[in-house]
């Protein structure tokens, strides 16, 4: 379950930092592409800008070269209107009879003035007109470069705004998702908890099932259990060293000088007992099971090979009848001391299984019994 919160932790935390790195790529991107777009802008205006003023140009040119043509015309078709004007009377014109001979290049003169006067008004009103136009072209190019640019930062702005809003959702699903991820995590966490706790308390009302259990099985023979305490207590181990043996005959005259230690240490063993016997049931039954069996074969097996031979007691003759005595004191005794013998020939055996015993080789070679109290439970029964 830690391990999946730490996997859990650190799936989080690369996620944020997928979207942080995300975050940051997207706004340089923006930015990129929003740079690129203004210059890209920039250089289609100045283009544009450098075509308007191109074709400006060209129409004054065009229209230059029209009006000039439409001079040339209008001056065409005077000269003929001249000459069929009518000529002007000589009292009218303020000269004597016979000036004209006298003054003939004056007379000259001021025919001739007549088309020219006319000319240099045409080119003025030529001029305004040309300088009118263009000023007009002007302020309509004027307009048209305000508007494109206009609608250029327009349209710069709307793509911005598009952009942060893009970016504003992206951020909001990003913390919604965040939001649900914190949440399953915290379920999760409560039902780890809850499972810990209905484990937990699973196994303490399975121990105490088995610890009630065992304790009814031992208390009709507590009086019994005690005294074989106090025999294998009491009883040297085989094989053991010199150091377990020293230890034991302390504990051996300690309780001969304390008869409460010996009640104490008594109720230990059953406690221990109590413990020993709520963990090995089941390897117990097992065996049981399995002996049984192999009796019961090796009993069928027997009767097909010996049909005629006679059945052997199931229980073996006692080798001293002197332990089956009327008293009770004897009975105990030889209780005691058949366990204490059955005790001594299966610990050998039994240790191996249990794990009662554990063995140390010294540098020297001395072999070094570590033991605890064993209780021969299995002849209890």
């Amino acid at each position: 379950m830690m391990l999946q919160q730490q996997a859990g932790m650190a799936e989080l935390r690369n996620q944020q930092e997928a979207f942080h790195e995300r975050q940051q790529r997207l706004q340089l991107e923006s930015a990129m592409q929003v740079q690129t777009q203004w210059q890209q802008q920039q250089v289609q205006l100045q283009k544009q800008q450098l075509r308007n003023e191109q074709q400006i140009e060209r129409r004054l040119e065009r229209h230059q070269h029209g009006l000039s043509g439409n001079i040339q015309a209008l001056a065409d078709r005077l000269a003929p209107l001249e000459s069929l004007k009518p000529p002007t009377p000589q009292y009218e014109r303020g000269v004597k009879p016979g000036s004209q001979f006298l003054m003939p290049e004056h007379s000259q003169a001021h025919r001739s003035l007549c088309p020219e006067s006319e000319t240099p008004i045409s080119k003025v009103h030529f001029e305004e007109s040309l300088e009118h136009e263009k000023r007009r072209m002007q302020r309509e190019f004027d307009d048209k470069l305000a508007q494109q640019a206009q609608s250029a930062d327009v349209g710069q702005k709307n793509w911005l705004t598009n952009a942060q809003n893009a970016l504003e959702e992206r951020e909001r699903m990003l913390n919604s998702q965040w939001y649900n991820f914190e949440q399953q995590l915290k379920k999760r966490e409560e039902e780890w908890k809850l499972e810990r706790e209905a484990m937990a308390t699973g196994m303490q009302n399975q121990m105490l099932t088995v610890l009630q259990a065992a304790l009814s099985q031992i208390a009709p023979h507590l009086a019994t259990v005690r005294a074989v305490a106090a025999k294998n207590s009491q009883a040297p181990i085989v094989g053991a060293s010199p150091t377990v043996a020293s230890i034991q005959q302390s504990v051996a005259a300690d309780q001969a000088r304390d008869p409460s230690s010996q009640e104490r240490h008594s109720l230990r063993v059953v406690e221990g007992v109590a413990d020993f016997v709520s963990r090995e049931a089941n390897g117990v039954a097992s065996c049981e099971e399995d002996w049984r069996r192999k009796e019961e074969s090796t009993s069928s097996s027997s009767k097909r090979s010996q049909p005629k031979k006679a059945q052997e007691p199931s229980d073996p003759p006692p080798d001293d009848p002197d332990e089956s005595g009327p008293c009770d004191s004897d009975n105990d005794a030889s209780r005691g001391g058949s366990s204490d013998s059955s005790d001594a020939e299966g610990f050998s055996s039994e240790d191996e299984d249990i794990g009662m015993t554990t063995t140390t080789t010294t540098a020297d070679g001395t072999t070094i019994w570590n033991c605890r109290q064993y209780i021969g439970y299995t002849n209890l029964e």
